[in-house]
This record gives structure tokens, C-alpha cells and sequence, in this order.
């Protein structure tokens, strides 16, 4: 074996293979200089990991690397990863009277570089600071069950002195608070989903969250009827529009309140009164069967209504 055989090549010290239940030998594409310098873990499709120990191995001080073989084939869905795992130690010991053995220095060397590989692959998966940071160094706080590591106001890397259970609870807490007072959403739908439409086929379900979606109804509105919103009432409320009427703003409350309209047979103009259309908002027709949603909103700064056509 001639010393251009000996060098060690800058390809990656590790390479994953994806399991099919049938296939047990995969490449080694790295040299390793024994059987014990290198490590096979099986990965789950769950993400969970177990180290294996290979029924054969082949190749060991090869250039070109070697193979490794197992005595399950892993199954669909499981990857395989070969990693190098070089212990760190130095083992050679050269005599004043041996000279210079060509072929036990290289191997040394050959050492050298390949745990130097090895530790850089390792670095690479660690979490880094960004090249241009200059600070102090950071040290990562020990674990604590159910807490969640943030940076604090002055930069240092800290665990939260509240919970997880207590922080889930406490976003349940403002989540029922939200459903309770009607104050959920400062938005409408369509502005929080982009331009996907959410069509509420049941208003009378209750999310698992706890956020209550019953709904208040308003009735049929026939020609001549004025409709005065009550912003007391459940969030969510409906209508039938079944003849030309006025939809009237709540005379004393602000709040916010969507209302499902829906155009009966003899549905006619709706009229507003205290109520500003929201720029880019809808307007209503008199297609019988059309169905819209009406968001609500009023407050100090106005009364504002946004409507929004579900077909």
C-alpha cells in the first residue's frame, strides 16, 4: 500500500441510509482504521434513536472505506446513520533506535485528522451564536422539569421561572376569559386565514379549548323591521333577512359581535344606520338563499361594520 493510499480525504465521516425491511449491508464511504471506530444508531420513525452493534464489518483501514452489516434489516420508514467514532487517544510510541517508520507515522497521522473530522462533524450539529456576536460567553442553564429556557432582559441565557403547566394553564385561562367576554378576535376570519373563507356550518358547537360558540338569533327580518344589535348577546349571532330592513349599531355597548345573515326568499336592502363600512368590505345583495357574514365592531374610535359574502 503506497503513502497516496494512506491520506485521508475530506468526505464527510457519516452517511444514513433509509431501512425497506430487506436490506441488511450499507457502505461504509469513509476510512476507519478499525472495526471499534465506528458506530451504527437506527432511528424510528418517531424520531427515537437506538445504537446497534454490527453483525460484520469490512473494510477497516481501506481508503475507499468498507461496509457494515446487520442482523435485522431495518424497516420502511427507519434510517440507518454510520457515524466515525475514533476514540481520543494517541497509542503510538516511536523508539529512538526504530528511526522513522514511514507506514507507523502515517497511520498516526491518519489518526489525527480523522478524530479531528469526527469532533467537527459533532460541532456542526451543535446550536451556535451567529459569526458576528461578541459577547460574553453564554452558558446554557441546567435542566429543570417543565421549564423553558429565554433569553432575559439583559441578554443571559435563563429557564422560566413560571411552569410549562402553569403557562398551558394560564393560556387556557385567557382563552376562556376571551370566549366569556367576546373579546377573542380583533379581526375577522378572513383577515387571520388570508384568503381562505371559514364557513361555520354549526354555530351551536363548543371547542375543545373551552371557547363557547353558541350562537344568538336574531330571528327574520321582514320589510319595514329595524334590527338593533345588542352587544350583551353571544358573540356569534344569526339573522334572516326576509324583507327590507335596517341594521341599527348598539345604541350604549361596545364590543364586537359576527353576525350570519342569511337572504330568504323575500329578502330585501339592508339599510344601516350608526354603521360605518370598514374599508374593503363587502355589501349585501338580495339573492335569495346568500348567506354573509357581518363582523362588528365599536368602540371610541367608531362603529364599523365589515361584511363579508360566504358563497
Amino acid at each position: 500500500m503506497g503513502i497516496s493510499d494512506m491520506t485521508i480525504s475530506a468526505t464527510p465521516r457519516r452517511a444514513s441510509y433509509s431501512g425497506d425491511g430487506a436490506t441488511v449491508t450499507f457502505a461504509v464511504p469513509f476510512k476507519f482504521l478499525t472495526d471499534s471506530h465506528l458506530k451504527v444508531v437506527v432511528t424510528a420513525a418517531d424520531g427515537s434513536e437506538l445504537a446497534v452493534a454490527p453483525a460484520l464489518v469490512t473494510g477497516a483501514g481501506e481508503a475507499s472505506g468498507g461496509s457494515v452489516s446487520l442482523a435485522v434489516a431495518p424497516a420502511a420508514g427507519e434510517t440507518v446513520t454510520i457515524l466515525g467514532n475514533t476514540p481520543l487517544e494517541q497509542q503510538t510510541d516511536l523508539a529512538i533506535s526504530d528511526g522513522m517508520p514511514a507506514d507507523v507515522i502515517e497511520t498516526a497521522v491518519d489518526l489525527l485528522t480523522i478524530q479531528n473530522q469526527e469532533q467537527a462533524d459533532q460541532i456542526g450539529l451543535a446550536i451556535k451564536l451567529p459569526v458576528s456576536y461578541s459577547g460574553d460567553a453564554l452558558q446554557f442553564p441546567a435542566p429543570v422539569a417543565n421549564e423553558v429556557p429565554y433569553y432575559d432582559t439583559s441578554g443571559k441565557l435563563v429557564t422560566s421561572t413560571v411552569g410549562f403547566g402553569n403557562l398551558m394553564g394560564t393560556v387556557q385561562d385567557l382563552i376562556t376569559l376571551a370566549g366569556e367576554t367576546g373579546q377573542a378576535h380583533s379581526h375577522p376570519f378572513s383577515v387571520l386565514t388570508g384568503t381562505e373563507k371559514v364557513v361555520v356550518s354549526d354555530q351551536s358547537k363548543t371547542l375543545d379549548v373551552g371557547y363557547p360558540t353558541s350562537e344568538n338569533d336574531y330571528g327574520t327580518l321582514t320589510a319595514g323591521q329595524s334590527l338593533t344589535i345588542d352587544l350583551t348577546k353571544q358573540r356569534i349571532t344569526r339573522a334572516i333577512n326576509n324583507g327590507a330592513f335596517i341594521l341599527a349599531a348598539d345604541p350604549v355597548n361596545s364590543g364586537e359581535q359576527v353576525i350570519y345573515l342569511t337572504n330568504g326568499a323575500g329578502a330585501g336592502a339592508v339599510t344601516l344606520s350608526g354603521l360605518t363600512l370598514a374599508p374593503g368590505s363587502g355589501a349585501f345583495d338580495a339573492a335569495s338563499g346568500n348567506v354573509y357574514r357581518c363582523f362588528v365592531e365599536q368602540s371610541a374610535a367608531g362603529n364599523f361594520i365589515w361584511i363579508e359574502a360566504m358563497q
